[in-house]
């Protein structure tokens, strides 16, 4: 009896080198965006307002907390002493859809290879590319969304300004730890099924421990330093002040986080590639 011995699996430094995910991804570019075109125009398929759902929807959540975060609970993000509703709508949504753009990656992650049985056992493909398409088409969803945010904004508030320079500078390291996340959640959730339900759990209570729906200096100063470790505390604020405010983001504050971002996109990587030759294994 002949009996077949696959090659032993690499050794998990052996994709550690900082440069290979970069690599895969540009070698993969292609077709990450055509997978990512091709999953915004399946949410839609057949619906009568197609893409316009991707304004609609958010634009009644704006309604809904604008109403009872301004006029109910009467709160201010105090950027000016004479606020007026639609700088207070316009902050709360940039903060609101800088956070959908992580609960929708993490969220749909999990199922990103359960999802593709026939590319995992039948075709020799590159499944890292399927948990990043969905994190690029969350990013293009949330960007048109963010970009008609600073259109208003120029026009009815404030005109834009140099800080919106520093948007790449945000943006890059953003994606960075979106797909960290998405690469770990989505080499988990095969394995563990329970993971998509408890990750939808813990982003529905992130949303009210990040400065969504508040600023951070209204946390009491003996908690603040906990809402501080939140990396989305710091993109969120980020991309208020160089798309509304045109402020320049705290330097610090972005950089270390953008080295957490980097480690957690790192680790991410070499989390997926070990995990990957299980994958037909399980399915």
């Amino acid at each position: 009896r002949v009996r077949l011995l696959q090659p032993a699996a690499p050794p998990w430094w052996r994709y550690a080198l900082p440069s290979l995910p970069v690599i895969t991804l540009w070698r993969n570019r292609r077709l990450i965006w055509q997978l990512a075109i091709r999953d915004l125009r399946s949410r839609y398929q057949g619906s009568f307002l197609g893409l316009l759902w991707s304004f609609v929807t958010p634009c009644l959540m704006l309604l809904a907390y604008t109403f009872v975060f301004r006029y109910v609970f009467q709160a201010r993000w105090g950027t000016s002493p004479q606020e007026t509703g639609i700088e207070f709508a316009l902050t709360l949504f940039a903060g609101l859809l800088t956070y959908m753009a992580f609960s929708e990656s993490v969220t749909r992650s999990p199922t990103a290879i359960v999802a593709q049985p026939n590319l995992v056992k039948k075709v020799v493909f590159p499944l890292e590319a399927l948990p990043a398409a969905q994190v690029v088409g969350a990013a293009v969803h949330i960007g048109v969304a963010l970009a008609m945010v600073w259109i208003v904004n120029a026009c009815l508030v404030r005109p834009p300004g140099w800080s919106l320079l520093w948007l790449p500078v945000i943006v890059i390291p953003y994606l960075w730890l979106l797909l960290g996340l998405a690469w770990v959640l989505a080499s988990l959730g095969t394995f563990l099924r329970d993971l998509g339900p408890g990750v939808a759990i813990v982003t529905q209570v992130l949303i009210f421990l990040s400065p969504v729906f508040y600023p951070l200096t209204s946390v009491p100063a003996r908690w603040r330093w906990l809402f501080e470790l939140n990396p989305l505390a710091t993109y969120v604020e980020s991309i208020r002040c160089v798309l509304l405010w045109d402020r320049v983001p705290d330097g610090l504050g972005l950089a270390t986080t953008a080295i957490l971002s980097w480690l957690v996109f790192q680790w991410g990587f070499i989390c997926f590639m070990k995990c990957k030759r299980a994958f037909a294994d399980v399915l």
